[in-house]
C-alpha cells in the first residue's frame, strides 16, 4: 500500500485502519513463505459404500412336499430370489408377511417361477413341517414358485443365523425379506412390508 493511500485511509478513521491491515499482513506472510490462499475444495460426490458379498449357507432342507433340497444350490443358484421369513403359530406379523408375497407373486405374473422365485423361510422349524407348511400356503395362494423351507434347529440356524442375525425363534421378529440375485452374487435387503412394485424395482436393479 502506498503512503498516500494509507494517509488517505488514517484520515477517515482508525477502524478502516484495522480491518484493512490484517489482511495484507496475511497477504505478506504468505508471499514470504511462497504461497498463497486457495479456495475452499468443493464437496466431493459421496459413492454408497459397496455392499458385502452375503455367504448363504448350502444345508440341506426340506420344502412344503417333503423334498429334500440344497438351500443354496436347489433354491438359490443361478436364480433371481426373494426370501421372507415367518412361522405358521404367529398371528399377527407372519400372516401379513405372507400377504405381502401373495400380493408379489400376483405382480409377477408370470416371471413367478421362471425368472423369480420365493421363498419363505420358517423361522419355528420343530413346529413347522412340510405339511404344515404346505397348509399354511394355501391359505395365501402360494403358487408354483414360491417354496417353504424346514427342517430341523441345526440346519436352518445357519441360514437364519446370516439373513437375520439370529437363529430359530418364535415372538416378536424384524420383518425383513432379501432380493438375492444368485446369478452375479448381489443382494439387497429390505423391509418385510415393502410394497410388491418397490420389491420389483429392487429385482430389476440387481437383474441388470
Amino acid at each position: 500500500m502506498s503512503i498516500t493511500k494509507l494517509k488517505s485511509l488514517l484520515a477517515l478513521g482508525g477502524l478502516i485502519l484495522v480491518m484493512v491491515a490484517p489482511v495484507e499482513a496475511q497477504q505478506s506472510e504468505q508471499h514470504r513463505h511462497g504461497h498463497t490462499s486457495s479456495p475452499a475444495p468443493k464437496n466431493k460426490e459421496i459413492k454408497p459404500l459397496p455392499i458385502p458379498t452375503l455367504t448363504i449357507p448350502d444345508v440341506e432342507v426340506l420344502d412344503q412336499e417333503g423334498r429334500k433340497q440344497k438351500f443354496y444350490t436347489d433354491l438359490v443358484k443361478g436364480k433371481i430370489v426373494v426370501i421372507n421369513f415367518v412361522f405358521t403359530t404367529c398371528k399377527s406379523m407372519c400372516p401379513l408377511l405372507a400377504t405381502n408375497f401373495s400380493r408379489l407373486q400376483t405382480a409377477l405374473g408370470e416371471r413367478l417361477n421362471k425368472e423369480v422365485f420365493l421363498i419363505s423361510v420358517s423361522t419355528d422349524p420343530e413346529t413347522d413341517s412340510p405339511e404344515r407348511l404346505k397348509a399354511w400356503g394355501e391359505k395365501f395362494k402360494a403358487k408354483d414358485g414360491w417354496t417353504f423351507v424346514t427342517g430341523n434347529k441345526e440346519q436352518l440356524t445357519p441360514i437364519l443365523q446370516v439373513f437375520t442375525g439370529d437363529g430359530p425363534r418364535t415372538g416378536y421378529h424384524i420383518p425383513s425379506l432379501y432380493v438375492v440375485n444368485g446369478l452375479k452374487n448381489a443382494h439387497r435387503p429390505a423391509y418385510g412390508f415393502e410394497s410388491a412394485e418397490n420389491v420389483l424395482k429392487l429385482i430389476d436393479e440387481l437383474a441388470n
